[in-house]
């Protein structure tokens, strides 16, 4: 497990820029260069993104070694220019009909990035393919759109975002510590503080990051929108090579065992749905089910149990089963008396 650098002030941290991130910088460098099949110059590529030439020729070597066919061309008077090769048609090849299609139906998974720099060239491929299949297929595809919907996405809630999701790509990918402000439920206030991110998840229409928390010292899950800043940091981190985030799981705490016990008009519900690797169910006479668990933190749970309502009863542990009890009694409480407000 990664631990974090301590004793170092913010000064010394060189923070990546916000309004010119290298991942967004290095996106948009490839969109330009795909809407100049001619090419374009450093000096020209550099005015347009707000940069310096000594920073988008380090960009082009990375991407280069990242496998981007870039190459190099002599125009008039010595002068170079960049552009995207077309030795490599096999690489860009026409979809058929069945892929198309297929790649139209899969928009719905990209909506939680809708407007963020990451949507920008998927939405311009989209509307190619839409045009390339003509209106009558579209009319067909949306109906069928619609039959696949589980959840209704609704608006991004990612649109003022993307500098925030640039920061946390960044640190990903370039195993960098991230310096984020933070609100928890836990807690009043926003809190700043480091983290080592590993992975971002969507879930749903919400977006995860899974990490280290240098304040915490151990594995912990942040939701995107409960953050308002994100900046990248120069000091490297090392991700684990054995690390898996699970779900309910601390790695820090000793796993506790936890009984459950589901009436039966719940369920077909409760077999449906596969909370946790260490999950065994035991199916009662009565159609009742005993779910036992090994998990090491109980928010996410506990959580899922109240949705359950009466229907549900936590066996052990007795803090967990305490922690309901609690729960429902400040419920009970709030409902005793009818409401003056």
């Amino acid at each position: 497990m990664g631990r974090c650098k301590i004793g170092l002030e913010p000064i010394f941290f060189k923070c990546m820029d916000k309004k010119q991130t290298q991942v967004v910088r290095q996106w948009k460098l490839i969109r330009l260069l795909s809407e100049s099949p001619s090419g374009l110059s450093l000096k020209t590529l550099a005015e347009r993104l707000n940069t310096t030439s000594r920073t988008i020729n380090r960009d082009l070597v990375v991407l280069q070694q990242a496998g981007v066919p870039l190459t190099e061309q002599i125009g008039p008077h010595g002068l170079k220019y960049w552009a995207l090769s077309e030795k490599n048609p096999g690489k860009f090849a026409s979809f058929s009909y069945d892929e198309a299609a297929a790649l139209y139906l899969g928009r719905r998974f990209l909506e939680p990035l809708t407007q963020t720099f990451l949507w920008e060239a998927a939405d311009s491929a989209l509307k190619k393919i839409r045009s390339q299949l003509g209106s009558q297929p579209i009319r067909y595809l949306d109906r069928l759109l619609n039959v696949f919907r589980t959840t209704k996405v609704g608006k991004s809630r990612y649109t003022e975002k993307s500098e925030l999701i640039d920061a946390l790509i960044l640190g990903c990918e370039e195993q960098r510590e991230v310096v984020i402000t933070y609100r928890s439920l836990s807690v009043e206030g926003e809190e700043t503080y480091t983290i080592h991110p590993y992975e971002m998840e969507v879930c749903g229409s919400t977006i995860y990051v899974t990490g280290f928390s240098c304040k915490s010292n151990g594995l912990r899950l942040w939701k995107l929108e409960r953050m308002s800043s994100a900046l990248a940091t120069d000091v490297r981190f090392e991700k684990p090579v054995d690390y898996e985030f699970v779900w309910f799981a601390a790695p820090t705490d000793a796993p506790q065992k936890v009984r459950i016990l589901f009436d039966s008009s719940v369920a077909r519900f409760v077999q449906e749905q596969h909370w946790h690797e260490s999950e065994k169910i035991t199916e009662r006479s009565d159609g009742s089910l005993l779910v036992e668990y090994e998990l090491r933190e109980m928010v996410f749970i506990k959580t899922r149990l109240l949705s359950y309502g009466c229907h549900a009863e936590v066996l052990e542990p007795e803090s967990l089963r305490n922690q309901i009890k609690k729960e429902i009694a400040l419920m009970s409480q709030r409902y005793r008396f009818a409401s003056k407000r």
